[in-house]
């Protein structure tokens, strides 16, 4: 068995808490908009400094630091594991994936000559995962990541192999917060009439991520949609049965404000009823940007089976 690592963006949606928990590294995220450029690291600190702040205008850009990730990946890791996997967004969305390849490919002596230096001569593998999610739901490809690591000890070709399989079976949920004029943007492309609609009819929309599109799932009434959501969900659980037990949860806020939602309790108990573990964390700020405050995102994986709306 090879010793693997594992390595995500700061827009990774698992909480900060079960990342350190894993030793999972965390690549700072540049994240560029009208007011300039500015590096996540999704820390508690941070995404509550975030959430505390009037809503950011929308991200333009997201992506890393070429520099930086050779930086993080020779600070330690290439002493630390054989194997790394990487996981990012999709490409689509970030230029992480890009980036890294690049400089994986343009760093790759060095990185040997590094390890050799150490007295590590046991070849160095990467293999990069591209999650199919846009702004949330990749937590759920980490989580079974890490699963595989704990009980099936795989290396990271095996891994790879798996959550190329697996990513494909998670469906992403969202409810954007109130104010949610970045719609109009990619990858949801609403158009300003159909927003304009909505507010007039006191609609809200729920969005269903394909890894090719984001459609509207179901228009529910805005006064109540938070029970609604939580409702809308109990259905797609009731008919998916759960690849891995996690049913991961990110929130456009504090997660104090999130516990008290009308239906939450409800959906937890039915998470647990599914035999699910409902996994909650604080939404990344490029998701928070174009979803809005308050918005809610809940991620699953399941056996093939066509979405029931």
């Amino acid at each position: 068995m090879k010793n693997v690592g594992f390595v995500v963006t700061a827009s990774c949606d698992l909480p900060a808490s079960m990342l350190a928990n894993y030793k999972v590294t965390v690549l700072p995220v540049e994240v560029s908009s009208a007011q300039g450029v500015k590096v996540s690291n999704r820390t508690i600190s941070e995404l509550s400094q975030f959430y505390a702040e009037p809503q950011p205008v929308f991200s333009e850009k997201i992506g890393i630091s070429r520099q930086a990730f050779i930086d993080v990946i020779c600070d330690k890791l290439i002493y630390e594991f054989d194997h790394l996997i990487i996981l990012a967004p999709d490409e689509s969305f970030s230029s992480c994936l890009h980036i890294v390849r690049e400089a994986l490919f343009e760093f790759h002596h060095e990185i040997k000559q590094l390890r050799a230096q150490a007295s590590i001569f046991l070849p160095f593998k990467v293999r990069v995962v591209e999650s199919r999610q846009i702004l949330t739901g990749y937590g759920v490809s980490l989580y079974e990541a890490l699963r595989l690591r704990h009980e099936k000890a795989q290396n990271a070709d095996q891994v790879k192999q798996h959550l190329d399989e697996f990513k494909t079976n998670i469906k992403t949920f969202m409810l954007p917060g109130l104010k949610h004029p970045e719609l109009v943007r990619s990858p949801f492309r609403l158009s300003w009439l159909e927003l304009k609609k909505l507010k007039i009819s006191g609609k809200h929309p729920i969005l269903y991520f394909h890894p090719d599109e984001v459609t509207i799932g179901r228009m529910i009434d805005s006064k109540d949609r938070h029970i609604n959501f939580f409702d809308f969900l109990y259905e797609q659980l009731s008919h998916s049965k759960l690849t891995n037990h996690i049913v991961n949860i990110s929130f456009a806020g504090s997660l104090s404000q999130l516990r008290i939602l009308q239906g939450f309790d409800d959906f937890h108990a039915d998470v647990k009823e599914k035999g699910g573990k409902l996994v909650h964390s604080m939404m990344s700020q490029t998701a928070a940007s174009s979803l809005g405050n308050g918005a809610i995102s809940v991620s699953f994986a399941c056996e093939p089976r066509k979405a029931m709306f």
